[in-house]
């Protein structure tokens, strides 16, 4: 897999692969940052590793959300080893409304019950496994977004989402705020659960 974490290697911090990284994360991918260590505040492995009857674990929800974060850096980074952003293909009405809802009402709205593409499904990874990774895997994501900015800009589509079809930066940063906000809101459910 081509997602590298951060090492702490002196001043300035760099990737293990040795690149450098920009220490100001994006503001959509900051909210996730901080939205992920809220709601993982104070939990133990033990809670967030409990099955759940109707549901994924709090481990799951974590390992779901961390592998949508890997999945889309792997694909920005086969992007940018192309140089050039995706051809731009007509939209269909199904795409064109999954757009509408999740990239521009997400923040109101976001639509549950669509089962997860078996890419980011959960493989059942311990919770102290999946919460180790998931804020560097956050950071990479942010990185590779920088880098397709840079080089294709904000808008030019850069990666397919299974069901919104071609999305630019920043869709996809939009994507990953109110995705990692739907399912965060998930974990407090589960946390509950699980607390009572």
């Amino acid at each position: 897999m081509s997602t590298k974490t951060f090492v702490d290697a002196g001043e300035p911090r760099v990737c293990a692969d040795g690149g450098q990284y920009d220490r100001a994360v994006h503001p959509s991918l900051e909210h996730c940052r901080a939205d992920l260590r809220a709601s993982l505040a104070g939990l133990t492995p033990a809670e967030a590793d409990q099955p759940i009857d109707d549901g994924w674990s709090i481990a799951g929800i974590v390992e779901h959300l961390d592998l949508s974060y890997t999945r889309c850096t792997d694909a920005l980074v086969r992007r940018l080893e192309k140089g050039q952003p995706l051809e731009r293909r007509p939209m269909t009405v199904q795409q064109r409304i999954g757009r509408l809802i999740i990239l521009r009402l997400g923040g109101l709205f976001y639509p549950g019950g669509r089962e997860a593409p078996a890419a980011i499904m959960p493989t059942g990874r311990r919770f102290r496994e999946v919460d180790a990774l998931i804020e560097p895997h956050l950071l990479v994501l942010d990185q590779r977004l920088k880098q397709a900015a840079r080089a294709f800009g904000t808008r030019a589509p850069v990666v397919n989402h299974p069901f919104l079809g071609a999305c630019s930066v920043a869709d996809w940063r939009r994507f990953h705020r109110w995705h990692t906000r739907h399912h965060l809101e998930k974990v407090k459910g589960q946390r509950a659960k699980v607390k009572g």
